[in-house]
């Protein structure tokens, strides 16, 4: 939902208070991407192979929100 509507950014004529709000709320989701990021599969807690994919899937979507974000900053 984050990446489609930072997509908008380049379509729409937002106000520069919802552009702002927009580039937060995806600076938001790539952090907390990070933060919940891929843990180590070998470590004591030995989480699930199915946790580690979507973790593994979640970060790199992440990788490109961030992408996306930073062009559209630089912009």
């Amino acid at each position: 939902m984050v990446a489609t509507e930072l997509q908008s950014l380049a379509t729409s004529n937002h106000t520069p208070s919802k552009q702002l709000c927009i580039i937060a709320t995806n600076l938001l989701a790539v952090n907390l991407a990070f933060i919940t990021g891929v843990s180590n599969p070998s470590s004591e807690l030995k989480p699930e192979i199915n946790d580690f994919a979507q973790r593994k899937s979640r970060i790199a979507q992440s990788e490109k929100l961030y992408g996306d974000l930073i062009s559209v900053c630089y912009i």
